[in-house]
């Protein structure tokens, strides 16, 4: 029994054992490791792309954070266009990823990048770059960062470089990108890696804005010898009709395990009258605190417009990644999302960590001092530790050497690192070129070589130079490709070209055969006379001008001829000449067939310039520039004559054309009115007689339209001695010949 019972306790501790090994295991050795690549060479305030890879040794998938120092220098680095402060920590959402490293001081600047996992462990690399001025730089530098969709904003693009150079300008999108949006020029849209011809003076680019979200930009500056610099800008494209929402920390330090961290709230309202809810999700477990009540991730949370607060408590050690989407009670609600990253840490169990101050690998050159970066260590609980130092650098010698950093924490835990230093001279030489790498000497001139050399102890290695590819001829219009190399003491050699073209950078002498200004009557046909052309030797050479197609004889107006010749460097001569064609020819006027006599009669309207118009040969229809002289009076019976002239835009004058016009009194067509006077019966206007009475005649009278009262005459055979019915006439003429009679 005593046996059983001692098998039972061993077989239990046993596998307590192996549970804690395996515990204990687990927490020492899953680790990672880091690399990073990049050229240590970088420009002035432009971005140097920095790859790094995280190896994960333990293959598990992890999640990590980096931050970063500089201890050496000044500038810092960026992800995807958005600036990193240093020691802020991000989360790193790929094992490959890039950032850009933007030094703000020439010379060496050193950065540590750190790169922690989910359980609080680190690795820290050190990286090196050496910052030159690229000899030129430019500003970029927009109206406003947060455009809202469907906003245009300017960007100016400010050059500031070598007098009389061009430069192209290119602009690229983020792939990474949330938003989206446009490049156009004076208008016009522009492509993405198109170049834009540009000097140093400013110009404008504008980016409208097309969909809500992160919009980063990388402008790219050559210059002509081929140095390029970069910008980059981001935009945060807003959503301009409903709200703008934000989420915030206080800070990005790491919290501890069950913890409260403050969320800064703020909803910006910009249609009134709207009410918010929001949601959120995490990458870990945790619980947020909002209005003195806790939240479950996906669970609807009403939340106030303005600036509001809340706080998440993550209750496991790691990276947790929050994102808090708020949406609007619209009938078409909008959905705005904020993400956010807290990185809570449970320190017990955890040796200390040891980070190198600069790159864990130098090298140096012989008698170069070294200057120890040091190292920091934190234990557990964040608390800096002593680190102790043992170092064997010796700078006089060429060779390797370890650099040991050590700390120990309160219970005893042992950490180490080292950095190697190689001592040794690996620099080459500097061949300086005095004057362009691509220069030019007119023919027959004098070419002088102009290259020093030192070696990096400041030694004079000028006249160990070799060069090749001469001598220089000047005589020949020819090219040279000179090479120089020099090698110093330890082998390093230096290298170095020059090319040199023999030109004949005189413009040809272009000389005109007669006259520069010549005047030819329209419709003249132009003969021109030509021009002769010499090189700056002498020589003749051909001339070649635009006389046969661009003098139009047809056409008034100034035409200029360029004569042009090309000297054997293809260096241009020219001159003009300006033929004038004038136009000589007047107008004509036309009077319509049938309207040069015309009569009208008194009161009669009558527009003097019917039928009448006016053509040019060059200006055209012109009638409305006809003029006249005399008038008509159509209340005076009369005969007037008008005269009509025009003249064209280019002076002349026509014919003068001439019109009749007679105003004749109205025809009278009414004969006048005979009115009987009454007779001596109450018959009427008959007469009644006796026998052998005397006839004496009533009469009559008459009046005309026109001329009013008119003589009647009366004629009769009245014979009172013979009884019988006598007629008697009366008969009226007016002036106008018109005749009435009456009878009685």
């Amino acid at each position: 029994m005593k046996s059983l019972r001692k098998q039972i306790i061993l077989s239990l501790l046993l596998i307590l054992t192996l549970a804690c090994t395996k515990e204990i295991t687990d927490d020492l050795f899953d680790y990672f490791e880091v690399s990073a690549t990049h050229d240590e060479n970088a420009f002035l305030e432009s971005p140097q792309p920095t790859a790094f890879v995280i190896s994960e040794i333990s293959n598990k998938e992890e999640t990590y954070s980096l931050y970063y120092t500089i201890t050496e220098g000044e500038g810092y680095y960026i992800n995807n266009g958005v600036n990193i402060t240093p020691n802020d920590t991000i989360t790193i959402s790929n094992t490959e990823f890039s950032l850009g490293f933007i030094g703000k001081k020439i010379g060496v600047n050193n950065a540590q990048v750190t790169i922690r996992d989910r359980n609080g462990r680190t690795k820290t690399i050190a990286r090196r770059y050496i910052v030159t001025d690229p000899g030129f730089s430019f500003e970029v530098i927009p109206n406003s960062t947060t455009p809202y969709d469907k906003e245009t904003t300017p960007i100016n693009i400010n050059i500031k470089g070598e007098e009389n150079q061009t430069y192209t300008t290119q602009y690229k999108f983020n792939a990474d990108n949330t938003g989206a949006g446009t490049i156009t020029l004076n208008n016009k849209a522009v492509a993405e890696n198109t170049n834009i011809p540009t000097t140093q003076n400013s110009f404008n680019l504008d980016f409208t804005a097309t969909t809500a979200g992160t919009v980063v930009i990388q402008f790219t500056v050559t210059s002509p010898s081929g140095v390029a610099i970069q910008k980059i800008i981001t935009f945060t494209v807003q959503k301009l009709d409903d709200f703008i929402f934000k989420a915030t920390r206080n800070n990005t330090n790491e919290v501890l395990v069950n913890a409260q961290e403050i969320i800064n709230f703020n909803i910006e309202e910009l249609k009134e009258n709207q009410t918010f809810t929001m949601t959120y999700s995490s990458s870990n477990t945790g619980v947020l605190t909002y209005l003195d009540k806790e939240y479950a991730p996906g669970a609807s949370i009403p939340i106030s417009k303005g600036s509001s607060i809340g706080s998440y408590k993550g209750t496991v050690a790691g990276i947790h990644e929050l994102s808090f989407t708020v949406s609007n009670t619209e009938e078409d609600p909008v959905e705005l999302t904020q993400n956010l990253e807290i990185s809570f840490k449970d320190v017990i169990g955890i040796p200390p960590t040891i980070a190198l101050n600069g790159d864990a690998n130098i090298t140096l050159e012989v008698n170069e001092p070294y200057i120890e970066r040091n190292a920091t260590a934190t234990d557990k609980d964040g608390q800096t530790l002593e680190v102790t130092i043992d170092s064997t650098v010796d700078t006089a010698s060429i060779g390797t050497y370890t650099v040991t950093y050590t700390a120990v924490d309160a219970v005893g835990n042992i950490v180490s690192v080292t950095r190697t230093v190689n001592v040794g001279d690996t620099t080459n030489p500097v061949l300086a070129l005095n004057g362009s790498k691509n220069t030019s000497v007119n023919i027959n001139g004098t070419y002088t070589e102009t290259i020093t050399a030192t070696d990096n102890d400041g030694g004079d290695l000028t006249d160990s130079i070799e060069i090749t590819g001469g001598p220089i001829d000047t005589s020949i219009l020819t090219t040279y490709t000179l090479n120089y190399s020099v090698t110093d003491e330890s082998g390093n050699t230096a290298t170095e070209t020059r090319t040199v073209t023999i030109v004949d950078n005189v413009a040809p002498t272009v000389v005109l055969n007669g006259n520069s200004l010549i005047s030819i009557n329209m419709n003249t046909p132009y003969t021109d006379q030509g021009a002769t052309a010499t090189d700056s030797n002498g020589n003749s050479l051909p001339v070649t001008d635009n006389s046969a197609t661009i003098v139009d004889s047809t056409t008034p107006g100034d035409y200029t001829i360029t004569y042009t010749a090309v000297n054997s460097a293809n260096v241009t001569g020219t001159a003009t000449r300006t033929v004038t064609v004038v136009d000589n020819i007047p107008p004509t006027i036309t009077i319509a067939p049938g309207t040069n006599t015309v009569e009208i009669f008194v009161g009669d309207s009558y527009n003097i310039l019917s039928g009448i118009s006016a053509t040019d040969n060059t200006d055209g229809n012109i009638t409305g520039n006809i003029t006249t002289s005399g008038s008509v009076n159509n209340s005076i019976v009369g005969t007037y004559t008008i005269t009509y002239n025009v003249s064209d835009n280019a002076g002349n004058t026509a014919t003068p054309a001439t019109r009749t016009i007679t105003v004749k009194a109205i025809p009278d067509n009414t004969p006048p009115v005979i009115t009987l006077n009454p007779g001596n019966v109450a018959i009427g206007t008959n007469v009644i007689l006796f026998y052998k009475e005397n006839f004496v005649d009533p009469g009559a009278t008459a009046t005309d339209n026109i001329d009013g009262a008119v003589t009647v005459i009366p004629t009769n055979n009245v014979n009172t001695n013979i009884p019988g019915t006598y007629t008697v006439t009366y008969t009226a003429t007016d002036s106008s010949g018109n005749v009435s009679t009456a009878t009685r």
